[in-house]
C-alpha cells in the first residue's frame, strides 16, 4: 500500500514536542529577563549607596566640626565657613521609600525646621520601581553613631543599608537581599 500523509499518531507527536520545546524556549527567555531585571536594580542599589557615603563622607571629612547628632541618631548637623549642613534619615513607612536627605538650616539646632531638601538617594517619589529604599542596619532607628571620648577626636560611624524599593514585583523583593554601606569618619 503507497502512503502519502501522515497519519494522527505522527501529528500529535510532533505537536507535543513542538509545545514542550515552546515552554523550555519560553522559560529560558523568561528566566533571562527576570535576571537582567534583577541585575539592574542591583546596580542602582549600589550606585545611590555608594553615592550617597561618599557624599556625606566628603563633606564630613571637610567641616570644621560637628554641632550634634539627634537623639535618636536619625539626623547629624555639622558647620563649615558658617554653614550649617544637616543629613537626614527617614525610615520607610508603607507607602513611601525610606531615604537620606541634606538640607541647610540657618541655625545650630538639630531639631531646626528642613530648608531646602535634596535627597542623596533615589526615592522613586513619581514611580516607586525607579527607586531605593533606605534603613538603619540591623534593626537600628538611625544611621549616625558619634563616639566622644576625651582628648581623642569625634569619631562618626554612618551605616545604612539600601534595599528595593517598596513598589516592586513580590518576585524579585525576595530575590534581592540589602546591601550594607559603612564608613567611619574621624573630624578634624
Amino acid at each position: 500500500m503507497n502512503k502519502n500523509g501522515f497519519t494522527l499518531v505522527e501529528i500529535l507527536v510532533v505537536i507535543a514536542i513542538l509545545t514542550v520545546m515552546g515552554v523550555i524556549l519560553s522559560e529560558i527567555f523568561f528566566r533571562s529577563v527576570r535576571g537582567s531585571a534583577q541585575a539592574e536594580i542591583i546596580s542602582r542599589i549600589k550606585q545611590n549607596g555608594q553615592a550617597a557615603l561618599e557624599t556625606m563622607d566628603k563633606t564630613l571629612r571637610s567641616a570644621d566640626g560637628l554641632v550634634c547628632v539627634s537623639s535618636d541618631n536619625s539626623a547629624i548637623l555639622f558647620v563649615k565657613s558658617g554653614v550649617y549642613t544637616r543629613y537626614t534619615y527617614t525610615a520607610a513607612t508603607s507607602s513611601v521609600n525610606g531615604s537620606l536627605s541634606v538640607d541647610y538650616p540657618t541655625s545650630g539646632d538639630c531639631s531646626a525646621p528642613k530648608v531646602s531638601v535634596a535627597y542623596l538617594t533615589d526615592i522613586g517619589s513619581s514611580d516607586p520601581k525607579t527607586g531605593v529604599s533606605i534603613s538603619g542596619t540591623s534593626g537600628s532607628s538611625g544611621v549616625f553613631v558619634r563616639t566622644k571620648q576625651a582628648g581623642v577626636k569625634d569619631v562618626v560611624m554612618i551605616s545604612f543599608d539600601i534595599g528595593v524599593p517598596l513598589g516592586l514585583p513580590t518576585y524579585l523583593k525576595q530575590r534581592i537581599d540589602p546591601s550594607s554601606f559603612q564608613t567611619i569618619v574621624e573630624l578634624r
